[in-house]
């Protein structure tokens, strides 16, 4: 369940929110408040459109793509269900107490093609340590963490024998 979320009043200022709809806005700043703590969430288009516009007739299939187009949303399957994920996600929420996602996390190719790439690896790394994950999670974070660590400094620095899970981050700028 969605926690407190920082909403800062720039939004309104930035030019791929200013051009999606008002109604695709709206849309948008309520998966903010409902995404987890490391900016997912399942897609529930019915439920949503209930829960944002009451009993108007929204298309919110249609808001999910436009809000895509602009980027300000990824969708991706995980568990064979579709997902969403906010790109810049990193950049505008901090987590004092995370609660790690139920959801696994999208493919590498997505998050390095987000704004914030280099505060994800900051998160993968954190997130990987935490003993209460999955093993398949674990091994989902330790593949994205290598590659996101290749992409930030053009190698994944491994203590020889232990694979994956003793990559040393590059630290996300400050």
């Amino acid at each position: 369940m969605a926690r407190r979320r920082m909403l800062d009043g720039k939004i309104w200022d930035d030019p791929k929110v200013r051009g999606v709809s008002i109604e695709a806005r709206l849309l948008f700043v309520f998966l903010i408040t409902e995404a987890d703590d490391e900016g997912r969430l399942w897609e529930a288009p019915e439920e949503w459109a209930s829960r944002v516009f009451g009993d108007a007739k929204i298309d919110v299939s249609g808001l999910l793509r436009e809000l895509r187009r602009k980027r300000l949303i990824k969708g991706y399957k995980a568990e064979g269900r579709r997902a969403i994920f906010l790109p810049a996600w990193f950049q505008n929420q901090t987590i004092s107490h995370p609660v790690p996602s139920s959801i696994m996390p999208p493919t590498c190719k997505l998050l390095a093609n987000s704004t914030h790439y280099a505060h994800a690896l900051h998160n993968l790394y954190t997130i990987e340590r935490q003993s209460n994950r999955s093993e398949a999670h674990r091994r989902k974070y330790q593949h994205l963490l290598i590659l996101m660590a290749k992409r930030l400094d053009g190698n994944a620095r491994t203590e020889s024998g232990h694979g994956l899970a003793s990559v040393r981050p590059v630290a996300p700028p400050s």
